[in-house]
């Protein structure tokens, strides 16, 4: 098989440790999927953050830095001749069946397994993955400002000082401009964004049986809030039950 075939994967794998400030540049496409927490790329104007679930398209000769959010995890495929009308940066969302994570997954197990072997079927995954991109090419990064936003949340969400207003504020648009654009990006405003990550993490300390019980006010303290009472209010909200009874739920399950 010609080795100029479109689409074609020319090496694969997962990421899941990075050195910091390490910046580069790649003469391939780089298609990564964000398989656990998010990953943002900094490049010179701009800020991509790709998160669980979603796919980062870098083409070649793009200069940029990484970095991940703790536990973060990601599939990378290296691609040559790939058909995409895009030369910018990009992120898309898979399918609420995870099919491209299947590809991702099919593409690096047959990668690793004997790529000579299985080109064929690299081929096609690779076919299937920009094509697939190619159908949900979100048109423009609405430039780079909501994942600049999003980096920036994730940075500083579990600091109680954070003034995400300020931040916001910061910006040469108008307060509603950003608010808009970043709800039509993520699906949720910018404190509504911060909100869910500090309850989210939360939940997860809640849901810790290792023996390290913090108390809720620790709890309200490390995840950012700066009330106890607001915490508990907003966690009943969204888990239906106080962070007390969702720990005793949490911990009896475990047993």
């Amino acid at each position: 098989m010609s080795m100029i075939n479109s689409n074609q994967i020319v090496n694969a794998g997962k990421v899941q440790h990075m050195r910091s400030g390490e910046r580069r540049s790649e003469e391939c496409w780089e298609m990564i999927y964000c398989t656990r927490g998010s990953v943002c790329f900094y490049f010179n104007s701009f800020t991509l953050t790709c998160e669980k679930g979603q796919i980062a398209v870098i083409p070649p000769a793009h200069l940029y830095e990484r970095k991940g959010s703790e536990n973060f995890s990601y599939i990378l495929l290296s691609m040559q001749n790939v058909e995409l009308s895009s030369q910018e940066p990009f992120t898309a969302s898979d399918d609420a069946n995870h099919f491209i994570l299947d590809a991702f997954t099919g593409a690096l197990f047959y990668y690793k397994s004997d790529p000579l072997k299985y080109q064929s079927l690299l081929s096609a995954y690779g076919a299937l993955i920009a094509a697939y991109l190619s159908l949900n090419f979100p048109g423009s990064r609405q430039e780079g400002l909501a994942g600049e936003i999003q980096c920036d949340i994730l940075k500083n969400h579990r600091d109680s000082s954070y003034e995400l207003d300020q931040y916001l504020h910061s910006f040469p648009y108008s307060y509603d401009y950003i608010r808009k654009l970043f709800k039509k990006t993520t699906g949720a405003t910018p404190h509504q964004y911060l909100l869910r990550l500090r309850l989210h993490d939360a939940a997860e300390l809640l849901s810790d049986n290792s023996g390290k019980k913090q108390t809720i006010n620790d709890i309200t303290r490390i995840c950012g809030f700066r009330d106890a009472f607001y915490f508990s209010r907003m966690f009943k909200k969204k888990y239906g039950v106080s962070p007390s009874a969702y720990r005793k739920t949490k911990i009896s399950a475990s047993f």
